[in-house]
């Protein structure tokens, strides 16, 4: 029998520039680090940058604008990386970094834009 690890919820493709703050001290920077999202859910988010910024197991804030109808809300999420790998990116170049996320939402305001930002796209997806 084999087993299928179903996600928790639905990503949307998306292209969303974010800043990031990680707790380790091997991957503590001057200033938050750029990175883009390219994909997001409910629970979890792709984010890719040209360095790495993190190891499984770290804890990150993840800084970013949420544009939810005509309003614009400014988040950090609090989240820990689940994976790291390296692939070519179109954006980013040859040696891209790829982590994946797990949101850890305490904030109820945080996580109602999250809901929020995620559901408008999968609507602007379907109607596309």
């Amino acid at each position: 029998m084999e087993q299928i690890t179903v996600r928790k919820a639905q990503r949307v493709r998306v292209k969303m520039f974010v800043s990031l703050q990680n707790g380790n001290p091997d991957f503590q920077f001057d200033k938050p680090h750029p990175a883009t999202i390219v994909d997001i859910s409910t629970t979890g988010a792709l984010m890719i940058s040209s360095d790495q910024l993190g190891e499984i197991g770290d804890q990150v804030i993840v800084k970013c604008a949420f544009k939810i109808g005509t309003t614009e809300k400014l988040v950090a999420l609090p989240a820990m990386i689940r994976n790291v790998h390296v692939e070519r990116s179109e954006e980013h170049g040859e040696h891209s970094f790829y982590h994946g996320l797990e949101f850890d939402l305490k904030d109820q305001q945080d996580s109602f834009a999250l809901h929020g930002f995620v559901y408008e796209q999968i609507v602007k997806a379907h109607t596309e």
